[in-house]
């Protein structure tokens, strides 16, 4: 791999600095403009930044979809007798928080 594909690159002010690397790609056309777009609407300073954030947005998004399907298979896998417990505390903390606000 040439030097230049791996040189580190320090950014970012205030507390916590980011270890950038510098890579190449070859993208179609269309990705080129669907970057570029990317990078307008969301005000982006630099191309890198904008794929940055790109990446960043897709990586919670899957996340977010991985806990919502562990949560899922949770009460998915409930018992009738746990659901009702489930409901049941939940009716107790619905109740406790009208008091307190009473």
């Amino acid at each position: 791999m040439r030097q230049r594909l791996t040189k580190d690159r320090r950014r970012g002010s205030g507390k916590q600095k980011q270890t950038r690397r510098r890579i190449t790609l070859s993208v179609s056309a269309d990705v080129v403009a669907y970057l570029q777009e990317f990078k307008r609407r969301s005000a982006a300073p630099s191309l890198s930044a904008a794929v940055d954030e790109m990446v960043a947005q897709f990586k919670m998004e899957k996340e977010k979809l991985s806990r919502e399907a562990l949560l899922s298979a949770y009460y998915d896998s409930l018992s009738q007798e746990e659901m009702n417990e489930d409901a049941a505390w939940g009716r107790l903390g619905a109740g406790t928080l009208e008091k307190i606000k009473s």
